[in-house]
């Protein structure tokens, strides 16, 4: 039996960053769709995104939506997570530990990406968060962390511990 390290071409990682990124875009998308439309404006806020971030204009409720802005900020959006995914990919790839426990993973990306949009918001679209508001975008996030990190952890499954990181996260797990 070959106990080697699997190894991941480049077709594997780039498969699992852009898809989990992908498919993250999308649970967030969908969720916001719902949530736009039970209050009656549907696409309110990927335009509202698209038009803080692409036009610099200050997000407001009142601001109208433009499909164009919808468009634009999807697709920019599915890059920034396809972005977030790569990164994630790697550090599963390097530290098998965090591919191994589903809520570590999964905490990891949801922090990344509420601490993220925060961020955004503070230093550069300054009521974007309140706009939107933090419940919607704190579910949303937790949606995408979720659906990211079980790509992720399916993809890369057969990573084998092989970091200082992954064998602390072995220590402090319980015993199966």
């Amino acid at each position: 039996m070959d106990h080697s390290q699997p190894q991941f071409g480049k077709d594997t990682v780039a498969f699992a960053s852009i898809l989990s990124g992908a498919y993250a875009s999308a649970a967030v998308a969908l969720l916001f769709l719902v949530i736009d439309a039970f209050r009656g404006d549907p696409f309110f806020t990927p335009s509202l995104m698209g038009s803080a971030v692409l036009l610099g204009s200050t997000p407001s409720a009142d601001l109208p939506v433009r499909i164009d802005m919808v468009a634009f900020y999807s697709f920019l959006h599915v890059v920034v997570f396809a972005l977030v995914g790569t990164a994630f990919t790697l550090l599963g790839i390097r530290f098998a530990g965090l591919v191994r426990h589903p809520l570590l993973l999964t905490s990891s990306v949801f922090g990344a990406l509420t601490l993220g949009i925060i961020g955004l918001d503070g230093l550069f679209f300054p009521g974007l968060v309140g706009t939107i508001g933090l419940l919607p975008l704190v579910g949303a996030n937790l949606a995408a962390a979720a659906v990211m990190s079980a790509f992720i952890r399916s993809t890369l499954s057969s990573v084998e511990p092989r970091g200082v990181v992954d064998h602390v996260v072995k220590a402090v797990s319980p015993a199966a």
